[in-house]
């Protein structure tokens, strides 16, 4: 392929892409726009490999207008590991993008999006991190940093308790660092959401506890 081929290829996706801004202008969870653009830019990188890091910038830039846009959560996530569903990122990007979705939870921390976000960055390290000993500084790291954001909520007289997505990816993370009291902890907390604050999810919440509970009492006799 000619440098004139190239160029064409490029000039044909970003317009194309130009073209799929424009609708989602008009339906920001259209799903046949979204899997289309991604199409374009899974085909079209090869040949411009900054269409991933754009892509990411146009992500945010739909994030910052309405923080609860899964599609452009998603469509992050699709940028940032470049189409690969099933490779896991490196350490140092993958601290880049749990920081993102800590920041997109720090502007609403009721908002599922950014904690599933950040969840689904840290299965997918787990068996990195436990293979590089990280695993257990890296969770007690965001633990801290979650308390930090559940502190916040209380100085606006929120109950933070009562943040359910956030209490939930506090519960993904107890879980994953696997140690007696911190299962515990865990089941304690899923007791809560479904006692009180998520009972709508309550049958859900009471499977989990009972599972988080077993678990402990495994990990007491290790």
């Amino acid at each position: 392929m000619n440098d004139e081929e190239s160029m064409a290829i490029k000039m044909t996706a970003r317009n194309e892409l130009d073209y799929v801004s424009a609708v989602l202008d008009e339906d920001a969870k259209n799903y046949h726009a979204w899997s289309h653009r991604q199409w374009i830019i899974t085909n079209s990188s090869t040949i411009d490999c900054e269409l991933w890091n754009d892509e990411k910038k146009y992500a945010h830039s739909l994030i910052v207008k309405d923080c609860r846009n899964n599609s452009a959560w998603n469509q992050r996530w699709f940028a940032s590991h470049k189409g690969r569903a099933k490779t896991a990122l490196s350490l140092s990007d993958f601290c880049c993008e749990a920081e993102y979705a800590l920041e997109g939870a720090n502007v609403d921390p009721h908002n599922e999006s950014p904690w599933r976000y950040l969840i689904g960055l840290f299965k997918e390290q787990n068996i990195m991190l436990k293979k590089a000993e990280g695993e257990t500084r890296l969770i007690d790291e965001y633990l801290a940093k979650m308390e930090g954001v559940k502190l916040k909520l209380a100085e606006k007289d929120n109950n933070p308790d009562g943040c359910y997505n956030l209490t939930s990816a506090y519960i993904d993370l107890l879980q994953m660092k696997g140690d007696c009291n911190s299962l515990i902890q865990a089941a304690d907390l899923a007791h809560g959401l479904s006692t009180l604050h998520d009972q709508i999810r309550a049958k859900y919440w009471i499977k989990r506890e009972g599972e988080l509970r077993s678990k402990a009492a495994v990990a007491s006799t290790a």
